[in-house]
């Protein structure tokens, strides 16, 4: 039965695609140029491991928004069916942080039901804190959010600051921080943050974390900054490291929301037995234009 099912997941596919579909353990890269069938493979890639015996609970599958979201698990389940494909855990990476920090909030100092705020609550804060100063809060809110996506906590800042013979926005860092924690509140790059702290603090959280979740794929991944390819080396463990990175690097588009091509590359010294697929065939465009 086993067999015949993977036959039939397998006839699907070019041979590009079947090499990463059946080595899905190990950390690998999927280096997949436009139209070469990357979802298509990342939909059959689950699929084969579900029916080789991957439980779906220790699945962990990252998209860049909930749309694609929903539409993988769609795919996913019309093949094996919606209570396999329900059991996968699925989604960006802000709502898998957001629902794992809702579930330990205590170990990092907030309360239950913390709110998370919005551009224009936190600007409101970040207004409040440059009014008397020659700070636009607009570069104070982009030094934040740069500082949070390199994983900077407010004490590391003013310390970089002070060697620079500066240290205002540090200080503000600082003080932006204290309300945040005082209104219970976080913005949306804490998620993230708060995660990657609270699993490199708390050693029995992360060991909760990487027994469930031993199957990790992240789509999308050229558009990933320093502090989600953290995040995920944390998730991978120390062990099998299953884990795969699905890119085209000649597609990275949000380098103004912190995608770090040099971060998602640093990925082959992250994990040194990475192995490299690589799926060149188009079927989106007509010869001329692939030409």
């Amino acid at each position: 039965m086993n067999e015949s099912a993977k036959k039939d997941i397998l006839d699907l596919l070019n041979d590009e695609q079947k090499i990463p579909v059946i080595n899905y353990k190990g950390p690998q890269f999927i280096v997949a140029g436009p139209g070469s069938g990357k979802t298509f493979t990342i939909v059959q890639r689950t699929k084969y491991m579900l029916v080789d015996g991957v439980n779906p609970y220790n699945i962990l599958l990252f998209t860049f928004t909930n749309k694609a979201a929903n539409e993988i698990k769609e795919r996913i389940a019309a093949g094996v069916g919606e209570e396999n494909a329900s059991k996968i855990t699925m989604g960006t990476y802000h709502s898998f942080c957001c629902r794992l920090l809702r579930k330990h909030y205590e170990v990092i100092g907030y309360k239950k039901g913390f709110t998370i705020f919005d551009k224009e609550d936190s600007d409101k804060i970040l207004k409040n804190i440059t009014k008397f100063s020659n700070v636009d809060y607009k570069m104070l809110s982009a030094y934040i959010s740069g500082a949070k996506r390199h994983l900077l906590t407010p004490s590391q800042a003013i310390q970089m600051q002070k060697y620079e013979g500066q240290n205002s926005l540090g200080s503000m860092y600082q003080e932006y921080q204290n309300e945040l924690k005082r209104q219970n509140a976080m913005d949306f790059d804490d998620l993230i943050f708060n995660t990657v702290k609270m699993l490199e603090n708390n050693p029995d959280i992360l060991e909760a974390v990487n027994n469930r979740f031993k199957y990790i794929s992240a789509d999308e991944s050229h558009d990933s900054s320093g502090a989600d390819i953290r995040l995920i080396e944390l998730l991978a463990g120390t062990e099998s490291q299953n884990v795969c990175f699905i890119l085209d690097d000649n597609q990275s588009i949000y380098g103004f929301r912190g995608a770090d091509i040099d971060a998602v590359l640093n990925i082959r010294n992250i994990f040194p037995n990475l192995k490299e697929y690589f799926l060149n065939r188009n079927y989106r465009c007509s010869g001329n234009i692939v030409g």
